[in-house]
């Protein structure tokens, strides 16, 4: 028994240190609009798990195109970020799932909040004073964000970047450590009824 539970907490270890990666596939950049000469500003639409999410771009610097695939990671927003594009960004990513909170909601301002996500991740990026007021927003109100499903969608091909995205998965399978916590119940379940029968037969 002692060698399973050994082992148990060898494989679970790895589960829980190892990035969580899935396939990714641009099906929509958001419906165009007219408005500021801006034509997509989301929400976007990916494909993960044969699943359709809808999307928020917090990443201007890269470009991924309509219909395309690729490989990523998906890191918990207020978790481990250490594979995003920007690993010292936490409180940055906490406000643009702010504003992701906002853009999904019908008849959002969704050019100046998009336009506010951009600036987040890079301060060149210059915006108007009403993504500004969206973005003083996100800085007085993430901290009240529960974070729970809310992923950044990083490419995992260092060398040619695809757009980092921002993600919800209100319904997302369980996290490896969740795997591990259960596990390791089930561990403690099978070791005290062996206890339990071993008491029984020395009566």
């Amino acid at each position: 028994m002692k060698k399973l539970v050994l082992s148990f907490l060898f494989v679970t270890g790895l589960l829980c240190a190892s990035p969580i990666t899935t396939t990714v596939k641009l099906v929509d950049a958001g419906h165009p609009t007219l408005s500021d000469g801006h034509y997509y500003v989301g929400p976007y639409d990916l494909l993960i798990n044969g699943q359709t999410v809808a999307a928020l771009c917090i990443d201007v610097a890269d470009q991924t195109g309509i219909g395309e695939t690729w490989t990523a990671y998906l890191s918990p927003v207020g978790g481990d970020i250490s594979h995003t594009y920007h690993p010292t960004f936490g409180v940055r990513y906490e406000e643009e799932a702010y504003l992701y909170s906002l853009i999904t909601q019908p008849g959002s301002d969704r050019i100046h909040i998009q336009h506010a996500a951009w600036n987040i991740t890079n301060s060149s990026y210059t915006i108007g004073s009403t993504s500004q007021y969206y973005k003083n927003l996100a800085a007085a109100n993430y901290s009240m964000m529960n974070f729970t499903g809310y992923y950044i969608v990083s490419g995992i091909d260092s060398h040619n970047h695809e757009q980092e995205f921002l993600i919800h998965l209100p319904t997302s399978a369980p996290e490896p450590a969740s795997y591990a916590l259960f596990g390791l119940g089930l561990v403690g379940a099978l070791t005290a009824r062996r206890w339990k029968k071993r008491s029984l037969q020395t009566l």
